[in-house]
């Protein structure tokens, strides 16, 4: 792996010296050494592991079961979607950061776009099967009939605008979002470098604020026409603006992080109120997704602002308070915690699209049944997803270190 600039010792490209931070920079005017945060041809397995958690509490949670309560935001309101989606826009950023400075602008693009072609190709290998066996199955199955709603009333639609990912059933909407947020990626790095960073989170800001503008519209009565009747033309629930402001946060601290002008564990002197501030909005989230939080003191409209899809102003200031208090506890787990995690975490495009048609065909094997039966046999089955992704993690893994020996560089292949 090569080292960059401030590694060797010499000054560091524009980018680095407009990172985002407090200014940590010493006297020579040189960013802080990029191994403070991974050191070189290392890859840190504490975010594998955490990535493979969120793909863990997704599966329970998108099969319809006893369990799905436990894995839908256990620990506040937000999901695994939210915190998935941010720590991949913070890998990216690391990453394709690092390669923006040592590389340059057209290879660390080749890159980013290489990888958004085979996420794109994923998406497509996984939906249209699937689509294809649900429209099949939907005569027998009320699920997935109305999963597949839309595709079932105008099939020859639905077909030719997933390619161009506009149509995107409940819970294959995540990888268009993800293709779409890459494709953007090397524009919005090359903008960071050019104008600062803050001016990027000013974007970042600005495209949340027109995702909640748009949903007050559509709360007053005033809708797209295409949110006001199940069409095929509908690439999914989640809102691109808000979600993409969400990636382009994530790319920051990315780059942040890489460069060491953030360090997980260290407290922010200027800011000491931050962290009791995290705590009270952290208890505060958790009380109120368990029903623990009085009725009395709770207005049924703040449910608004706790919008999955649009992050909601509350939601995604629970999701900031979490990151904030995991950043500052930087936990680390013994090894052989972390391993059979980080397994998942490490092939997590090829776990997240298998976990997929597993659960949209899950209504075949237990939706007939009667109730007694049908809880019990949905929570196995849903344990049962997570022992198969688990096997082929541990598959994938296997192949993986006979072809190329142990892992070790951190590279975006299995982000």
């Amino acid at each position: 792996m090569r080292v960059s600039g401030a590694i060797r010792g010499r000054p560091m490209s524009g980018a680095a010296r407009r990172l985002p931070g407090p200014a940590l920079l010493g006297s020579s005017g040189t960013a802080p050494v990029l191994t403070r945060v991974l050191a070189p041809g290392k890859r840190d397995a504490r975010l594998d592991a955490l990535r493979g958690l969120l793909l863990v509490l997704m599966t329970i949670t998108h099969v319809p079961s006893a369990l799905s309560h436990l894995g839908n935001g256990p620990f506040g309101v937000v999901s695994s979607a939210e915190g998935f989606v941010l720590l991949a826009a913070c890998l990216c950023g690391s990453v394709y950061g690092r390669s923006l400075e040592r590389d340059g602008y057209a290879r660390m693009r080749s890159k980013v776009w290489g990888r958004a072609g085979r996420v794109y190709a994923a998406h497509l290998l996984m939906l249209v099967p699937v689509a294809v066996l649900a429209r099949y199955y939907a005569p027998v199955s009320p699920g997935l009939a109305n999963h597949f709603g839309p595709l079932i009333a105008d099939p020859l639609a639905g077909f030719l605008l997933m390619p161009v990912l506009l149509h995107a059933p409940p819970l294959f909407d995540v990888l268009p979002l993800y293709v779409l947020c890459l494709l953007c990626t090397p524009w919005w790095l090359r903008a960071g470098q050019a104008h600062g960073w803050p001016r990027l989170l000013a974007l970042a800001a600005l495209l949340w604020g027109l995702a909640q503008c748009a949903q007050a519209l559509r709360v007053a009565g005033v809708l797209p026409w295409w949110y006001a009747q199940p069409t095929a033309l509908h690439p999914g629930h989640f809102d691109w603006l808000a979600w993409g402001g969400l990636w382009i946060a994530g790319l920051t601290l990315g780059v942040a992080a890489c460069s060491g002008h953030i360090q997980p564990g260290r407290a922010d002197r200027h800011w000491p109120a931050l962290l009791p501030l995290a705590l009270g909005v952290a208890v505060c989230g958790f009380l109120l997704r368990h029903g623990l939080w009085p009725a009395a003191w709770f207005h049924p409209d703040l449910y608004l602002t706790m919008d999955k899809w649009t992050l909601g102003p509350l939601r995604l200031l629970n999701l900031a308070a979490l990151g904030y208090l995991l950043w500052r506890w930087n936990p680390h787990p013994p090894a052989w915690l972390l391993a059979p995690w980080a397994r998942l975490g490490r092939h997590s495009l090829v776990i997240f699209s298998l976990h997929l048609p597993l659960v949209a065909f899950a209504p075949l094997w237990f939706e007939g049944m009667p109730a007694l039966e049908r809880e019990p046999a949905a929570s196995l089955y849903a344990l049962g997803c997570v022992l198969l992704l688990w096997l082929v993690a541990g598959r994938l893994d296997g192949h993986q270190r006979r072809r190329s020996g142990p892992i070790g560089a951190l590279v975006p292949a299995s982000g």
